[in-house]
């Protein structure tokens, strides 16, 4: 296994037009070959790529009400759309990113932190892509600083993507209840209506 590097993850990019059924899908579209600075910055890096904030973020409501995770519906979520989102200490949000995916079968990611949030107390909580996973990414976001709030803005860079090449393609990809989610989803997959 190996991580990739940008001119790999670019020649993973930039072929292939997503709207021609024949065609090879890019790994991320829209993809950007370069990094954009920010702050904070996105696009194409060394070793990853910074995916942005999209427009769609939601916020768990009621907080006198405690919510068995495997009850969660949509009536438990406030969905957000616009410009930005404040999280306030201890605030918990899902936002999709942007950028879509289609992960090839020989190829699997980890999403990280992006430091200059780090340092403000705002923390993605990592996951990882597995190999076959086609969707827009929903990222989990929560702001850890117990005295100042966070503002968010659609674009902003917010995580960093790194992929990794496997030695060989597993025996399945990914089949799990995210796949092909077309946008932000809540616990069991179910997407938030827009």
């Amino acid at each position: 296994m190996s991580t990739l590097i940008d001119s790999e993850i670019a020649a993973r990019c930039v072929k292939g037009n997503p709207k021609r059924a024949n065609s090879t899908p890019p790994m991320i579209y829209p993809f950007y070959d370069h990094k954009h600075e920010g702050p904070p910055s996105w696009g194409l890096s060394s070793v990853g790529y910074d995916v942005r904030v999209g427009e769609q973020w939601a916020i768990y409501v009621d907080r006198e009400k405690a919510i068995r995770p495997d009850t969660v519906e949509e009536k438990d979520i406030t969905r957000k759309g616009g410009n930005s989102v404040i999280l306030y200490p201890g605030n918990f949000i899902l936002a999709e990113t942007m950028e879509h995916f289609h992960m090839p079968e020989d190829v699997y990611a980890t999403v990280h932190d992006k430091s200059s949030w780090i340092r403000l107390g705002l923390s993605v909580h990592n996951t990882v892509i597995e190999p076959g996973w086609v969707g827009v990414l929903t990222l989990e976001i929560k702001n850890n600083n117990p005295c100042i709030w966070i503002e968010v803005k659609f674009g902003d860079g917010i995580a960093q993507v790194m992929f990794h090449q496997l030695g060989r393609k597993p025996k399945r990809g990914y089949q799990g209840q995210y796949q092909n989610q077309r946008g932000l989803s809540i616990p069991g997959g179910s997407e938030v209506a827009r």
